[in-house]
């Protein structure tokens, strides 16, 4: 495939002579500049999300079981009935668990610790964290290699499990994580919803349906996190005698934000709006290699201009005296 080099220059964003000048410094990788930047054309900015996130897409995608290789046409395809929203849902199931266990003494730490209540004196060990990974109750790797766990659809989304050897056998036994002082299994609930926080966290913790709840994402209607949207209904639910001060406390203890367990929220969002803006992908053969040889795959800076396929079409300014895109 030929390619058109994009030349790197000028003091903003804009088309002219079949070229998209960019007011930044030449030979700086699409990947480092901000995809929310202002007057940032849309596909340059769906690229920079693509080449930041494609690879992960792919891993947490595949884990869904939702999306699925086909080895005849050599594409990995999108082919389930379930909606935008709730694929995303799936796809941020899959997210938390590669996160915990590819941050284990980190992000993993904090969320076994507050899953299971051991926290302060009872903080564990880290050689006593390295004995456990995270697994996903609905994922393909769980199905595989901890059925006994495989539960879609569970009130559980994200557990622990650790290798309990047998004495007097070969046999390795997989034991879940548990409560500090209780056989009860420590659990994770995901939610990537931005909005109806009552209904969708706050009333299934109250009736027990969870007991733990991550929540990602911001409401767009507000700007603000539904993890404070949480508190705050929580707090009015309590002023307005709804709540005893038991389950107040309960509540107010049972919901966490990702940047309290260590994780990147500006990453979250990315992932966010790529998974939204791109839903339903068809994966390309090219796009598996790519991705499996880890080649930025939106484009790359190459002497003074950024390389993009030549299928990629640009449009010159209609107006000469106004260049800005």
């Amino acid at each position: 495939m030929s390619n058109i080099i994009i030349p790197l220059n000028g003091t903003d964003f804009y088309y002219k002579n079949g070229s998209l000048h960019l007011g930044i410094p030449a030979n700086i990788p699409v990947g480092s500049i901000d995809p929310y930047y202002p007057n940032l054309p849309k596909f340059l900015s769906d690229a920079i999300l693509r080449q930041r996130h494609f690879g992960n897409y792919l891993a947490d995608g595949l884990q869904t079981g939702h999306l699925t290789f086909n080895r005849q046409t050599g594409l990995a395809e999108f082919n389930s009935k379930i909606g935008k929203s709730q694929f995303i849902g799936y796809v941020f199931e899959a997210m938390t668990v590669r996160m915990i266990n590819d941050n284990l003494s980190t992000i993993g730490k904090n969320v076994l610790c507050w899953i299971s209540h051991r926290t302060g004196r009872s903080t564990p060990t880290d050689k006593y964290i390295k004995q456990f990974e995270a697994i996903g109750t609905g994922s393909v790797d769980t199905s595989k290699r901890h059925s006994f766990y495989f539960e879609p659809g569970a009130n559980t989304d994200v557990m622990f499990v650790r290798a309990v050897p047998k004495k007097r056998s070969r046999i390795v036994e997989f034991e879940p994580l548990t409560i500090n002082g209780s056989t009860a299994t420590a659990s994770l609930q995901v939610k990537a919803i931005t909005s109806n926080v009552r209904d969708e966290i706050i009333m299934p913790l109250l009736n027990g349906k969870y007991r733990h709840v991550l929540t990602y994402l911001v409401n767009p209607r507000t700007g603000v996190h539904t993890y404070y949207e949480c508190m705050d209904e929580i707090k009015r639910m309590y002023s307005d005698r709804r709540l005893t001060w038991d389950e107040y406390q309960h509540l107010l203890n049972s919901i966490i934000q990702p940047s309290d367990m260590g994780m990147d929220q500006y990453y979250i969002n990315e992932y966010y709006q790529y998974l939204y803006r791109n839903h339903p992908m068809n994966i390309q053969p090219d796009d598996l290699t790519n991705a499996a040889a880890n080649i930025e795959i939106a484009g790359f800076v190459k002497g003074e201009g950024l390389i993009l396929p030549s299928d990629m079409k640009l449009q010159d300014d209609p107006d000469e005296t106004s260049p800005r895109y």
